[in-house]
């Protein structure tokens, strides 16, 4: 069955894009310049498109769909998807683990900040709704993971 560019999925690929992309070593070098002090995140960056629970690479990106929700109209179908952003990384230290989380999302916000996606996919502005950090925890195969979710609003429209 064809779905109309816009749903859940072409938004994920599009922003998965965009932080593959040379705008996001942008945005996550003037964050980390900004800083002053010297630390960079680990690059590259793990993006994945769905949840991970096994084969795990750090640090990683996970876009999750956590709703799609419609505005009636007769002509154009018009909605909105909440989608997650998360981080997750791992370090030897609490200061290390920490700050590649913190920059990552950063760089994420300041990206995306009311930002459009390709021309594939049919959307207003993005809106970024929070940013979430998760409690420091020790790891199974390393001292200490953290992650932190940058939530989305992207509007889109669909024939």
């Amino acid at each position: 069955m064809y779905t109309s560019p816009g749903d859940a999925h072409d938004v994920k690929r599009s922003i998965a894009r965009m932080i593959n992309s040379s705008l996001f070593v942008a945005s996550l070098s003037t964050v980390c310049v900004g800083k002053g002090d010297g630390f960079w995140p680990q690059l590259p960056v793990f993006v994945f498109q769905e949840e991970r629970l096994s084969h795990l690479v750090f640090p990683m990106a996970e876009l999750i769909v956590y709703r799609t929700s419609y505005a009636p109209d007769e002509v154009i179908k018009q909605a909105e998807h909440t989608i997650g952003v998360r981080w997750t990384a791992v370090a030897r230290s609490e200061h290390d683990v920490t700050e590649t989380v913190e920059r990552l999302v950063r760089a994420t916000t300041d990206m995306l900040w009311v930002n459009n996606l390709d021309s594939q996919v049919q959307c207003g502005p993005i809106r970024v709704l929070t940013e979430d950090y998760s409690p420091l925890a020790p790891a199974a195969d390393h001292p200490y993971v953290k992650s932190g979710l940058v939530m989305l609003a992207v509007p889109v429209w669909r024939s």
